[in-house]
């Protein structure tokens, strides 16, 4: 009994063990299936952080090349000293552990196949000895082999395929986590304004 399930129609198949001519009479040939389930076409990732971000390094000399900010913490009453006025208030790295729920399918329904099944006499698939065409789902066929015909190799070929269709679960993929923001940092700057594009 052979499952005509879809195969690679380049590949042949080995029958092992190799069944000889005097223990084969008939074939059965069960009929294709369509798939159980259907996987969605894409997962969504939550939509990315939007806004402005900074990043502070330890003072180093005045690098012209990049033309960044100068700035030092502020004052102990919070203020910021002469000469860096320029005040920006950042949140710290925040915590990002959003995700979007899966998206799943429901089994599909309406499609159909049929299958071709190629039986060979010998290992490479060259010696033809039944060729079984357009087996359909409902049916289950058994096929006589002819005398002297041992059984080395098959080929299954997807003849018809007219897929089904499979609804959504769930319209909607939906966010599950939060965004936690971290405890806010003060910069007294020399300058009020923000350095794009680095």
């Amino acid at each position: 009994m052979l499952d005509t399930v879809t195969k690679d129609p380049a590949r042949c198949t080995n029958i092992m063990p190799r069944l000889p001519d005097d223990a084969l009479a008939s074939v059965t040939f069960n009929p294709p299936a369509i798939a159980p389930s259907c996987a969605p076409l894409k997962q969504f990732d939550p939509p990315p952080i939007s806004g402005r971000f900074a990043r502070a390094c330890p003072w180093t000399g005045y690098d012209a090349e990049y033309n960044w900010l100068v700035c030092i913490a502020p004052e102990q009453d919070g203020e910021c000293r002469p000469g860096f006025s320029a005040r920006f208030e950042l949140a710290e790295r925040i915590s990002d552990d959003r995700l979007c729920t899966a998206c799943d399918c429901e089994a599909p329904v309406g499609g159909s196949c049929k299958a071709d099944v190629l039986l060979f006499r010998d290992a490479g698939c060259t010696d033809l000895m039944i060729s079984i065409n357009g087996i359909p789902q409902e049916d289950t066929l058994c096929a006589d082999t002819p005398a002297d015909s041992p059984l080395a190799a098959a080929r299954v070929i997807l003849a018809e395929n007219a897929p089904g269709t499979c609804s959504p679960t769930s319209s909607l993929s939906t966010i599950k986590g939060k965004i936690t923001r971290g405890a806010t940092r003060k910069f007294c700057c020399s300058q009020l304004r923000l350095v794009e594009g680095r």
